[in-house]
């Protein structure tokens, strides 16, 4: 918010965002139930998907999306991480190494959270469900998950990943 930082506050600004999400909410109730069951496992999660969404949607704006494929990239940044309320919470919040299973486990949820995308039903959320598969992604093949055979990733998880790696560092948490 402009202002906040020198102590205004613009209530119309505000009630801009607010009547943006209240739009948004309106328009894709499918994703608010796995949204609520991540909040329920994982506050982090759930912050820095939402943090993550807003920042991809303004990257794909920037990019020139049209207003259709940047509401899209939005729904698939706030599920990119669905997958981790599989996750048990102690593994998803240390703060130091995993042990080996542990790792398996987090390197999971993309999997996971395609695959529960994908079993919504909703016709509407493939988007979604590629770029939860492939967020964790990289250009010279590492990351994950391993495809069985190298390719290029779509470009809504590319920019996603840009945003995701970006929040990641600029943010403290586990």
């Amino acid at each position: 918010l402009r202002g906040v930082a020198d102590g205004r506050i613009e209530r119309f600004e505000v009630e801009t965002i607010v009547g943006s999400l209240l739009l948004g909410l309106a328009s894709a109730q499918t994703f608010m139930a796995p949204l609520v069951r991540l909040r329920q496992a994982d506050e982090y999660t759930t912050a820095h998907s939402l943090n993550v969404a807003s920042l991809t949607m303004a990257l794909a704006q920037y990019a020139g999306y049209t207003a259709d494929q940047v509401r899209a990239v939005g729904v698939a940044g706030v599920l990119h991480d669905i997958g981790k309320v599989l996750v048990p919470r102690e593994v998803l919040n240390r703060n130091g190494p995993l042990t080996a299973e542990e790792r398996a486990l987090v390197e999971r949820h993309p999997v996971d959270g395609a695959r529960m995308i994908l079993e919504s039903g909703d016709a509407g959320l493939e988007l979604a469900a590629i770029v939860a598969y492939e967020h964790h992604m990289r250009y010279d093949g590492g990351g994950y998950p391993q495809p069985s055979r190298r390719r290029a990733c779509h470009p809504a998880s590319d920019l996603l990943h840009v945003c995701d790696v970006c929040y990641a560092m600029a943010t403290h948490g586990p």
